[in-house]
């Protein structure tokens, strides 16, 4: 299971590849975003640092870029207070999927960017029913028919 430091991690780096796309798919391979990755927060370049660097590669566009850059960088991850029901597709909070490894433990309680077993979500039927291939991942409700089964009883 990832950490919360993994999480942001892949957080940041998917907002790359989206905001990469937007400048073409040429843009947005792996080794553009593990390379902007290195630069922001491995070596923490700063603001002038970066446009120098990626000045060549995107020409008139760098400075808009790097300033997206910078605020993604600087956006802190909260919890969406609205989670389940958020309605918001652009939303800036984040919106958990993931099982807290801490729970019942865990000391962010309501503020965790991980699910706990007690939130509402855990609390919805699965759509897929028995159909569902995630087994004990899922993070919504099977029966009790379902569960044994895959308990190994009958």
């Amino acid at each position: 299971m990832a950490n919360s430091s993994q999480t942001k991690s892949l957080a940041f780096k998917n907002k790359l590849r989206v905001k990469l796309e937007e400048y073409g798919e040429v843009y947005a391979n792996q080794d553009i975003i593990k390379y902007i990755y290195l630069l922001v927060i491995t070596r923490k370049k700063g603001k002038d640092e970066l446009l120098q660097d990626l000045e060549e590669f995107f020409e008139e566009q760098t400075e808009d870029f790097v300033s997206w850059v910078f605020t993604q960088k600087e956006e802190k991850n909260i919890r969406c207070r609205f989670f389940p029901h958020c309605t918001n597709p652009n939303c800036p909070f984040v919106h958990p999927t993931e099982k807290c490894a801490y729970f019942p433990n865990c000391k962010h309680g309501n503020k965790c960017l991980f699910l706990h077993e007690n939130s509402e979500i855990y609390n919805k039927p699965c759509a897929f029913g028995d159909r569902c291939t995630k087994g004990s991942a899922c993070l919504y409700q099977h029966t009790q028919k379902k569960q044994k089964l895959e308990d190994g009883f009958s």
